[in-house]
């Protein structure tokens, strides 16, 4: 008689329990969707934003290749055209600022090719204003060399997804 008290007694205690644990697990398993899918919202969002930056830079970097083409045919036929020097300038100083806002959203592995390119930018953008002929052109020349040496690399980083923490 005892033991049947006694099992009565415990199956309440039983089904508050499991109760209680099934409140908590549903409840912990939504708290951890909730997170999950915060985080998710929040990669997705950065992951977007770094594409948009890095395309729009990629876009104008590789605007300047027909500038420069154009820069060497004239330098072919003896001459340096002020408005090739001018578009080139121009597209130095829009690489200079889509790269910089590309900046602002890529990962943190990307800060040593962002640097070289605009060191060489600032280097290819004092060689063109030093461009009066083509004997004076040898340095601009040689940045947009190295800018097409670097450009891959660059494009890469740019484009690398954020880590899981989200550097």
């Amino acid at each position: 008689m005892m033991a049947s008290a006694h099992m009565a007694h415990s199956q309440p205690a039983d089904r508050r329990l499991v109760i209680t644990g099934f409140v908590l697990a549903t409840g912990f398993s939504g708290l951890v969707t909730l997170v999950v899918a915060f985080y998710n919202t929040q990669y997705q969002a950065v992951r977007t934003e770094r594409a948009a930056a890095a395309d729009k830079f990629v876009q104008t970097a590789q605007a300047m290749d027909p500038i420069v083409r154009r820069f060497v045919a004239d330098q072919k036929m003896g001459r340096v055209s002020p408005k090739t020097r001018a578009d080139i300038r121009d597209n130095l100083l829009q690489q200079m600022s889509t790269l910089e806002a590309a900046r602002t959203v890529a990962s943190k592995s990307s800060e040593r090719p962002i640097m070289a390119y605009e060191a060489t930018l600032t280097r290819a953008d004092s060689g063109i204003k030093a461009a009066g002929s083509p004997v004076q052109s040898g340095a601009f020349v040689q940045e947009v060399v190295h800018l097409a040496e670097q450009r891959p690399l660059l494009f890469r980083s740019l484009r690398a997804p954020p880590s899981v923490l989200m550097d």
